[in-house]
């Protein structure tokens, strides 16, 4: 056994280690800022070198409990220390047996605790309920089979109809669970462990096998056709200008996004990896979103309207609402909701508490007012390629592209958010999985095979050549129609 104690500002430091038991007492002040844990109080502290004989005899446990950082304002003020006692028990076979009265826990006879047992009491005690939850990370001591419940659960001694009390799940919640590792968020403090219970029989999904195959094989295809278009932004020298800048960045947020996407299946084992996804994922979609508003601001400029007027001066305007725009609506999800991103199989943000809003909304925005932009392009086009008809035409293409994908766009995610209300509705599985996995291919349709631009470029030939030639015939044919040209005369009869 080992006791070791340290007192500095009226603080004690007590640490107590046995072969199935780690006791540690803190006590401190806590109107001293420099030992009052604001970012939050965690046990145990696995830097502290008096349980490196634990961290060796248990396997390195991972096991933490961590309260919210405001846990002290909910405590007693008429008191100015608080003492804190967290034991953790690396087996309790021998003390707290496998009863269950909770509604939860419905298999009893086939429960089993599947970690260690963690214990946290905080003096003084709470003096309300508290708004943030404490979370308790316990890693399982066997893996979890794919057949298998994680409950998080607590030791309830006033349990009803027992003498010793049992295990029960009230005000516990499973926040993120995977085969080696469950987060609970709890709301009381007292001893903590996971249960493993056999799951309910579920029928499986008969059309589960052919969605994954169009996730895999349509999000396969946009990576190599975002990659390749990408390649010929760059490679052909006459594609170097801002349009196309302006599409390069589209493709790369679309890319990173579906690489994302890709992602999600070696990360969500992990929960950091998992949020992390989850939070790149949700910028580089809401990017692809703020790019295709910037190529609709540069048709603006090239309209030479009052708002283009404006960005022509201030282009770098366009790199900040391309990027900056969407760093910004994702630093205040994740600041506001950051324990509701990565918490399914999908490794993206939940339906329930309203946070998937935080991407749907400023997307559903940006296609309205790209649409406002198209109708007004739409509406002045011809002026402007009669004043500019060798430059013009050959952006006729990128609005009709434009055109086409902000509806694709909006669709895809007007299917995700039905989907996630009408479960039942299978076609609208299949629409989303189609419009989301292909993506990437739409872009390379319209903006790159679609493209005139682009297919002469690759040919080598003069575009603007080429367009003014397009442009001489088309205004020849309106001439001759409207009457003002006469067509070619009549050869003579004596001509064969």
């Amino acid at each position: 056994m080992q006791t070791d104690e340290n007192g500095t500002k009226g603080a004690l430091d007590t640490v107590v280690t046995t072969d199935n038991i780690l006791l540690s007492v803190s006590r401190f002040d806590i109107n001293y800022d420099d030992l009052t844990p604001r970012a939050g109080l965690s046990f145990p502290n696995y830097e502290d070198e008096r349980i490196n004989t634990i961290n060796e005899s248990w396997d390195h446990p991972e096991d933490k409990i961590t309260l919210p950082s405001n846990f002290f304002d909910f405590t007693s003020k008429e008191t100015e220390s608080a003492t804190v006692v967290g034991f953790m028990y690396n087996t309790v076979s021998d003390f707290l047996p496998l009863d269950a009265t909770d509604e939860k826990i419905k298999n009893k006879n086939d429960i089993k605790l599947a970690s260690r047992v963690l214990s946290l009491e905080v003096e003084p005690k709470l003096r309300m309920d508290l708004h943030n939850p404490i979370v308790i990370e316990l890693s399982h001591k066997e893996p979890k089979a794919d057949g298998e419940e994680a409950l998080c659960s607590f030791w309830d001694y006033n349990a009803k109809g027992t003498i010793n009390g049992a295990w029960n799940t009230k005000g516990c919640d499973v926040h993120f669970s995977n085969s080696t590792h469950t987060v609970c968020h709890c709301y009381h403090l007292t001893h903590f462990g996971v249960i493993i219970q056999p799951m309910d029989e579920i029928e499986s999904d008969p059309h589960e096998v052919y969605i994954q195959f169009i996730n895999f094989g349509g999000t396969g295809l946009s990576i190599i056709a975002l990659i390749t278009l990408i390649c010929v932004y760059s490679c052909v020298k006459a594609l170097h200008t801002t349009r196309n800048v302006i599409h390069i960045n589209l493709c790369v947020a679309m890319l990173l996004a579906k690489l994302g996407y890709v992602m999600v299946f070696m990360a969500k084992i992990h929960p950091i990896a998992c949020k992390s996804v989850a939070v790149c994922m949700q910028f580089f979609y809401t990017a692809s979103f703020a790019w295709m508003l910037v190529e609709g601001i540069y048709l603006l400029i090239e309209m030479e309207s009052v708002v283009g007027a404006y960005f022509r001066k201030h282009r770098r305007y366009l790199v900040i609402i391309g990027w900056g725009v969407p760093a910004m609506i994702m630093g205040v999800s994740v600041a506001l909701h950051f324990d509701s991103y990565g918490t399914t199989d999908a490794c993206w943000v939940t339906f329930e508490d309203g946070t998937v809003y935080m991407f749907v909304g400023p997307a559903l925005v940006i296609v309205l007012i790209n649409f406002l932009i198209l109708a007004f392009v739409m509406r002045h086009i011809d002026d402007v390629a009669a004043r500019d008809k060798d430059h013009f035409s050959s952006r006729r293409a990128s609005v009709r592209a434009t055109a086409i994908l902000l509806p694709l766009l909006g669709i895809t995610w007007a299917c995700a958010m039905l989907n996630s209300m009408y479960t039942t509705i299978v076609i609208l599985r299949f629409a989303f999985a189609v419009l989301n996995s292909l993506q990437g291919v739409f872009i390379f349709l319209f903006h790159g095979l679609g493209s005139q631009e682009i297919r002469m470029a690759l040919k080598k030939e003069d575009l603007e050549v080429e367009f003014s030639k397009v442009e001489k015939i088309k205004i020849r044919q309106e001439r001759i129609a409207q009457g003002k040209e006469s067509a070619a005369p009549p050869l003579p009869s004596y001509v064969a």
